[in-house]
C-alpha cells in the first residue's frame, strides 16, 4: 500500500471516529435533554403536590378545630342532660308527694263529706222530731 492510500484510509477512519464521535454527542446531548425535561417536569409535580399537602393541611387544622368545637358543644350538652335528669327526678318526687297529699286530702274530704252527711241528718231527725212536738 502507497504512503497516499494509507493516508487516505487513515482519513476515511478520522471521518468515520469524527462522525461517530458528532453522533454519540449527539445522541448524550439529546438524552440530557430529556432527562433535564423530565426532571423539570417532576420538580414541577413535587412543587405542585407540596402546595396541595399544605392545603390538606390547612384543611386538617380547620377540621381538628371543629372537632374540638363539636366535642366541647357535647360536653356543654352532657351536662345540661345530666342537670335536666337531675331536675326531672326532684320534679318527680315533687310529684310524688304531691299525689301523697292530694289522696290524704281526698280521704280527708270523704271523711268530712260523711260527717256533713251525719250532721245533715241529725239536723233533719232533730227538725222532724222538733215539728212532731210542736205540732202535738
Amino acid at each position: 500500500m502507497t504512503p497516499e492510500a494509507r493516508l487516505d484510509r487513515l482519513e476515511r477512519i478520522a471521518k468515520l471516529f469524527a462522525r461517530a464521535g458528532a453522533r454519540a454527542r449527539s445522541e448524550i446531548n439529546e438524552k440530557l435533554n430529556i432527562l433535564i425535561d423530565t426532571q423539570i417536569r417532576t420538580d414541577e409535580k413535587f412543587a405542585m403536590l407540596a402546595d396541595s399537602h399544605a392545603i390538606v393541611d390547612e384543611k386538617l387544622a380547620m377540621l381538628a378545630e371543629a372537632q374540638a368545637f363539636t366535642d366541647q358543644k357535647l360536653a356543654m350538652l352532657a351536662e345540661s342532660q345530666a342537670l335536666t335528669d337531675r331536675k326531672l327526678a326532684g320534679l318527680a318526687e315533687a310529684q310524688a308527694l304531691s299525689d301523697r297529699k292530694l289522696a290524704g286530702l281526698a280521704e280527708a274530704q270523704a271523711l268530712s263529706d260523711r260527717k256533713l252527711a251525719k250532721l245533715i241528718e241529725i239536723i233533719r231527725k232533730d227538725r222532724n222530731g222538733n215539728r212532731s212536738a210542736r205540732n202535738n
